[in-house]
């Protein structure tokens, strides 16, 4: 109905939701795409399950890192305005730009600004926060909890499509009952996503579904490749 606005939830990112549903999403797809391309190569579980095992480490202890040095990177380039050289290098700010431009006000109103948005970037970025348009200050602590949380999310994610590997000899069944567990995993993971997202539960199960379905067909068509 005309009016009427349907509230939803935006995924901030240096939130704790945020690094746990994007570590959970990877620890699911990437060890069942690594599995199902092992399972054809070699016939032994025990083999596929230490290799999930150790590439499942690997990534995240990557992702972890990777988030972790995300954060730094942003709290290191945040600039400081006493200090007149750390604003030399900056853009103007594009959510202030926006505003600007939405409301029609002209070109040389959205200039100044521009430059304004460039000169005291941390007071138009605080009042820009405060009214939920703007980023969020960097905060260092913060960066190494991301880390923490999303490799320990995806190493949680992906426990799951390995845990048949374990009491299969056949590296094939247990790929049979790997894809299984995937895919109720996702719906469950996509449903919970959609909740705290305010999206539709059915659009995202089916994204997530499809997707796991691409990388699984890829790394399927990897392990024929390598097997030829």
């Amino acid at each position: 109905m005309p009016g009427i606005q349907e509230k939803r939830k935006y995924i901030q990112s240096s939130g704790l939701a945020n690094d746990l549903l994007i570590g959970m999403a990877d620890g699911i797809m990437l060890p069942f795409a690594f599995a199902a391309m092992i399972s054809f190569i070699v016939s032994s579980s025990e083999t596929v399950l230490w290799i999930c095992i150790l590439e499942s480490i690997i990534l995240a202890l990557s992702l972890g890192i990777a988030s972790y040095l995300t954060v730094v990177n942003q709290t290191e380039e945040y600039p400081d305005e006493n200090n007149p050289a750390s604003r030399s290098n900056f853009v103007p700010h594009l959510q202030l730009q926006k505003i600007i431009a939405n409301l029609g006000l002209g070109a040389d109103v959205a200039e100044q600004a521009a430059k304004d948005g460039e000169k005291y970037k941390i007071q138009w970025s605080d009042l820009l926060t405060s009214h939920n348009l703007g980023e969020t200050t960097p905060d260092f602590d913060r960066a190494k909890r991301s880390g923490l949380y999303t490799a320990v999310a995806f190493l949680a994610g992906a426990l799951l499509p390995v845990v048949p590997y374990v009491f299969s000899p056949s590296s094939i069944t247990a790929f049979k009952y790997s894809a299984l567990i995937t895919a109720l995993a996702l719906i469950v993971f996509g449903y919970c996503k959609a909740v705290y997202t305010g999206q539709k539960p059915w659009k995202v199960i089916c994204r997530l579904i499809l997707t796991g379905i691409i990388v699984a067909g890829a790394s399927l068509l990897l392990a024929w490749l390598f097997k030829i």
